[in-house]
């Protein structure tokens, strides 16, 4: 038996979010891997961190490609971007490291 594709997707929407919410602030990130299903995983993939409370990065990585990168406020809105491996409306603006500096392989939400 197999679901219907819109619970499929809400209950990965709630697997994804659990994850992202119940991360601890710090040097950990969590990284997901784009195949067929979407688990946790430790090579390249979309990677999500906290390194500040309330403040998620989600980066999307390629081998040999730069990083895409956009920071979240909302839970939610990172655990979207995982789910669709693009950056959505929830990215900020302005596009800046854990340390208030900008940083780099990132570019802002509006050339989305």
């Amino acid at each position: 038996m197999r679901p219907d594709p819109p619970i499929e997707q809400a209950v990965k929407m709630a697997g994804v979010l659990a994850m992202i919410a119940a991360m601890p602030v710090g040097v950990h990130a969590m990284t997901f891997s784009r195949g067929k299903h979407l688990v946790p995983r430790t090579n390249d993939g979309t990677i999500v961190s906290q390194r500040k409370p309330g403040r998620w990065g989600v980066s999307f990585r390629t081998t040999g490609q730069p990083a895409d990168m956009a920071h979240y406020r909302n839970p939610v809105d990172a655990a979207r971007a995982v789910l669709d491996g693009r950056h959505n409306e929830g990215a900020e603006e302005a596009q800046l490291a854990c340390d208030g500096h900008p940083a780099e392989n990132t570019r802002p939400a509006s050339a989305m």
